[in-house]
This record gives structure tokens, C-alpha cells and sequence, in this order.
């Protein structure tokens, strides 16, 4: 079983949208970190059945955002990727197959410094 570019494990990762929906109903706005794009496309794909409105962005690490790029350019691009402390996104490229699932889920995406990163978990602790 691939870690990301699995139908079982997407929708596995959707149930975590039923959590959002059961905490937060009226969330009009959802953020999610992408790595390969499977926990992406889990929760956008439930977010996209239950609650259509729902504007749905992916979050990645500027030290390697191909989505981001690859959206830009409406195919995959491989991109500069630099590790950090943030290892579980970012990454030189995007599967073409997972491109096709943002573009179809998605409303975009954006970069998020390490600064910015940082200050979100510590937002979150």
C-alpha cells in the first residue's frame, strides 16, 4: 500500500473530515498540509460530499512546494526542496495523478514560511 496515492488510504484520511464537520459545522474554510497529496485528498473529497461550499486550501512548506507550482502551471514541475524540522510535507515534485485530484478538490494553495510553520504548532500546543 502506497503511503499517499491510495484510494483505501484517502479515504481512511477522510473520516478526519467527518471529525472536522462533527467540531466545527459552520467551518467555511478548511487548511490542509500537503505532502504527496493523500491526506489532501481524503479530507477534500469528504469535504466536497458533505459540505460543497467549503473553500479547501493546501498548505506547503516553502522549502518544497511543487503543488503550488505545478497548479501554477497546470502540470507537474519539480521544484527546489530543502528538508526541515517540517518533514512531513513538502517535496520536489507532485504525481500527475494527485495534480489532477487538487485541481479537481481544491480552491489553491499557498506557502508557509518556517516562521510561519513554527508559529502555528506553537498556536496549536
Amino acid at each position: 500500500i502506497h503511503s499517499f496515492d491510495d484510494d483505501r488510504v484517502m479515504a481512511g484520511n477522510g473520516t478526519i473530515a467527518l471529525e472536522l464537520l462533527e467540531d466545527l459545522p459552520e467551518v467555511d474554510t478548511v487548511l490542509i498540509p500537503w505532502g504527496g497529496g493523500g491526506l489532501a485528498g481524503g479530507i477534500a473529497t469528504a469535504l466536497r460530499a458533505l459540505k460543497p461550499a467549503v473553500r479547501i486550501y493546501a498548505v506547503e512548506a516553502e522549502t518544497g512546494a511543487p503543488l503550488t507550482a505545478s497548479l501554477k502551471a497546470g502540470s507537474p514541475q519539480v521544484v527546489d526542496y530543502q528538508p526541515s524540522f517540517v518533514d512531513g510535507i513538502g517535496s520536489k515534485t507532485v504525481f500527475a495523478n494527485m495534480l489532477v485530484m487538487a485541481q479537481e478538490l481544491l480552491d489553491g494553495s499557498f506557502t508557509a514560511s518556517l516562521d510561519e510553520i513554527a508559529a502555528a504548532l506553537r498556536l496549536m500546543a
